[in-house]
C-alpha cells in the first residue's frame, strides 16, 4: 500500500519536476491556472460549507463543522489527484472521458438548440 501512494504521489515530490515546473514559462502558467482553479474550488467549498452550518446555532458547532468539513475538502482532494494519477496510466480510461464529455457537449448543444 505504502509504496502504491509512494509511487502516485512521489512525482509530486521530485526535484527535477518542480525544477521544470519552476524554471519554465509554461511550468509556471500551470502552477497560475491551478493556483485560480484552487481558489474557485475553495470559494465554492466555503459556500456550500457556510450554508450547510448556518442551522446548526451554535458558534462552536459551526466553527467545528467548518473546521472539518474544509480539511475533509482538501482530504478528498489529495484523495482523487491520487486516483486520477492512477487512471490516467489507462488509455481505455482516457478514451472513456474523450467519450462523455463528448457526449455532454453535444447533448447540451441539442438540447438548446432552437426549435
Amino acid at each position: 500500500m505504502v509504496h502504491l501512494i509512494e509511487k502516485l504521489y512521489g512525482p509530486f515530490f521530485a526535484a527535477s519536476d518542480w525544477h521544470a515546473a519552476v524554471m519554465t514559462g509554461s511550468g509556471l502558467l500551470t502552477i497560475l491556472m491551478l493556483a485560480i482553479m484552487e481558489c474557485l474550488l475553495s470559494v465554492d467549498n466555503a459556500v456550500v460549507l457556510a450554508a450547510q452550518t448556518q442551522g446548526l446555532h451554535d458558534q462552536k458547532l459551526e466553527k467545528e463543522a467548518l473546521v472539518y468539513g474544509l480539511w475533509g475538502a482538501y482530504l478528498f482532494r489529495f484523495i482523487a489527484i491520487g486516483m486520477g494519477t492512477y487512471l490516467m496510466r489507462f488509455w481505455g480510461i482516457k478514451a472513456l472521458g474523450a467519450v462523455y464529455l463528448l457526449y455532454m457537449s453535444v447533448h447540451f448543444f441539442l438540447r438548446t438548440a432552437p426549435s
